[in-house]
Order: C-alpha cells, then sequence, then structure tokens
C-alpha cells in the first residue's frame, strides 16, 4: 500500500474512534501523526518484501547490503551455500609472440614490458625477461591488461612494443593462441547456474554428478551422460567451447580424468568418454523480402544452436531435443509481421530430404548448414 493510503486509513479509524471529522487546523498534530505512522508502515512493509525476495534464487538480490555490520550479497551466498561458489571471474587472453633481435648485446627485456595491439590499442605485458643473446627469432608470452574475450589475438597478429629496445625489431608476431580469456560471469548466468546446482545435486553416481564433475574441465560447455550400452558402462558426451562445438583432445583428456577418477564415480562404473556428434540441415525460405535475409538466416541459426538432448536429472527448463519446421516458420512469421512482410513456406532438409520433425539423437546437437531463399 502508498502512505497515503495507510494515511487515510488510519485518520479514517480515529474519526470512527472519535465519533467526528478531525478538522485540518485545529486537530493538524493528528493528520501529522497518522501521516507518520503510515510511514512507518510503509518502511516495514517494504522491508519484509525485501527479505521475502531473498528467500528464493531466481529474485534474491546480487547487490550487497548491510545487515548488523556485514555486507552481504543474498545471490552470492545462495551460490556459496550450494557449492557453486561466487560468479566467475574475467580471466585474460594470452600469446605467444616471436621477437626478432637484430643486434647481439643490450639490456634483457624485463617481464612487464609492454606491447600495444594496433587494430584495437589494447595493452598486452610480456610475463618473463628475455636475456638476449645472438641475432635470432626469441619466444615471449604476453598477457593482456584487459580483461575478458576482446583480449584475444589469433596466430599471425601484429603486436608491437611501446617502447622497443634499440636491439630489437619493434614489431612481433603472434605464433601461438594460449587463451582468448574468459568474460565475466553475468548475473543471469550466475543465477541460472546456482539454479541448477539445487536441480543437480550430488547423488554419489548419478547422471547429474557426472554432469558436475565433467563441467569443471576448462574448454568444457556442456555434458552429455547416459547409461552405457554394454553393462557397468557410462557414455559421457563432450560439447566444447570453439565454434564447430567439437570438444579438444585436452578438454576430452580433462573429462576422462574428472569424472574417471576413484574418488569420485561408483567402484563399478566405467565411464566412455566420446565427442558431440552434429547432424546437418539446410533449410528454404519463401520470402518476398530480400532485406529481411540476414535477421531470418540468424533467427534460424540460432534456433538450431538452441536444441540439445533431454536427460532426465540433468536437463532443467524446457525440453528442447527435437526440431520442428512448424516452429522454424514461426520465427519467419513473426520476423515478417514486425515488418508487414510476408512468406510462402519453409522447408527443413536433412541428407537432401525433407523433413517436419526431427528428434535429436543420444549425444547428438544439429545445425543449420545454410539458409536459402526463393
Amino acid at each position: 500500500m502508498k502512505v497515503s493510503e495507510i494515511d487515510a486509513n488510519i485518520i479514517a479509524q480515529l474519526q470512527i474512534s472519535l465519533g467526528q471529522q478531525i478538522p485540518i487546523f485545529p486537530k493538524s498534530f493528528i493528520r501529522v501523526l497518522a501521516r507518520v505512522l503510515a510511514g512507518v508502515f510503509v518502511i516495514l512493509n517494504k522491508y519484509a518484501d525485501y527479505i521475502c525476495l531473498q528467500l528464493f534464487v531466481a529474485t534474491a538480490s546480487m547487490a550487497e547490503t548491510e545487515i548488523l555490520g556485514n555486507r552481504i550479497s543474498p545471490l552470492k551466498e545462495w551460490g556459496r551455500m550450494i557449492g557453486a561458489g561466487d560468479p566467475y571471474a574475467a580471466t585474460a587472453a594470452s600469446a605467444t609472440v616471436r621477437v626478432l633481435v637484430i643486434a647481439a648485446g643490450g639490456d634483457p627485456i624485463p617481464a612487464g614490458t609492454q606491447l600495444v595491439n594496433p587494430l584495437t590499442q589494447l595493452i598486452y605485458i610480456t610475463k618473463t625477461t628475455l636475456f638476449l643473446g645472438v641475432p635470432g627469432a626469441y619466444t615471449l608470452n604476453v598477457d593482456c591488461t584487459t580483461l575478458g574475450t576482446i583480449g584475444a589475438v589469433a596466430v599471425g597478429a601484429k603486436l608491437s612494443f611501446l617502447t622497443p629496445p634499440v636491439q630489437v625489431y619493434s614489431e612481433t608476431d603472434v605464433t601461438v593462441s594460449l587463451g582468448a580469456g574468459t568474460d565475466a560471469e553475468t548475473e543471469g548466468a550466475y543465477r541460472k547456474r546456482i539454479t541448477d546446482y539445487f536441480q543437480r545435486r550430488p547423488q554419489g553416481g548419478a547422471a547429474a554428478d557426472y554432469y558436475l564433475w565433467g563441467m569443471t574441465v576448462a574448454g568444457v560447455r556442456n555434458i552429455y551422460p547416459y547409461t552405457g550400452a554394454v553393462p557397468g558402462t557410462v557414455d559421457v558426451y563432450v560439447e566444447g567451447t570453439g565454434e564447430d562445438r567439437y570438444p579438444s583432445i585436452n578438454a576430452l583428456a580433462g573429462v576422462s580424468m574428472a569424472v574417471g577418477s576413484t574418488l569420485r564415480k561408483p567402484i563399478n562404473a566405467q565411464p566412455i568418454i566420446k565427442p558431440i556428434t552434429i547432424q546437418d540441415f539446410t533449410v528454404s525460405v519463401s520470402l518476398t523480402e530480400d532485406g529481411l535475409r540476414p535477421e531470418i538466416t540468424d533467427a534460424i541459426e540460432n534456433y538450431f544452436l538452441d536444441r540439445e538432448p533431454f536427460l532426465e536429472g540433468v536437463s532443467s527448463g524446457i525440453r528442447r531435443d527435437r526440431v520442428y519446421v512448424n516452429s522454424l516458420s514461426g520465427i519467419v512469421q513473426d520476423i515478417c509481421d514486425l515488418y508487414g512482410a510476408s512468406f510462402g513456406r519453409v522447408v527443413m532438409r536433412r541428407n537432401g530430404s525433407s523433413t517436419a520433425v526431427y528428434a535429436l539423437a543420444e549425444g547428438e546437437l544439429v545445425r543449420c548448414l545454410a539458409v536459402s531463399y526463393a
């Protein structure tokens, strides 16, 4: 309730108790008292509302608040209590660069020497000291001073010394990308991770345990565990963080160690680590507006990327383990309605054959290879 509503309620009750109307001026102190009491009641009501919101992960506040001299973030406290920890911090991108020494001798290049990416103006610093010997090519590891994926550099990129030593060529080449860096975990992603922890609590070797164990490995986007066809085995499919979603060799090895530890897995379970498989599709759309093609293409590709297998006890939210041509038509319809355009029909093909619905198999993902327009 609003302050004015409570204020009017208090005055009405006093008037009933006194059996008369309360004048504005001769009895103004009563109106002032009513307004003060109304403010107190509103504060208590809002405080109670705030406390109730903190009882649930979906509504708990990420902002810090001070209670009895202690500063806490309710959402972070939920994360620590369930075992999700704090939000993931951003990490720096790192790379190996080739330094060309053009003259012998001279002072070494100390750790902390700055290089700049001329394309982004981001600064990179050397991690170790490089002692210069005979002329030739040397390597140095560098980290970006700006955290997050923005600092990622590809092999072949150029970094230049801000203050190059006289015996060193000012421009360097990136020879190895050691890590693309990671962005800080968003509040929404952190909240979902806490909710997932509540839904996937450790159970001594259930499917959710294999998911939690595998997700601790770097380079892993998702884990899909299944009861193996051979008794006593568990098939663990791994999805990588790369653009193609196939896991790297290091990611597969890491998952094998994470889920195969004798301290974790049941004594009679043998995990078999496998990369995910991807089923390819093509989509054709009868469309009259050429200008909408990029937007429709992105929407259709994102629809396929959002599909994943559904596992009882592991998956949360709505099922997304089927691909429907009707859903694709709905996506196109929504975009066309927004711009007042029209379209004919949408056709989804797999292996060249038209299909209306496709159910994802065990450990399988889908992608759209191409969207064509007629």
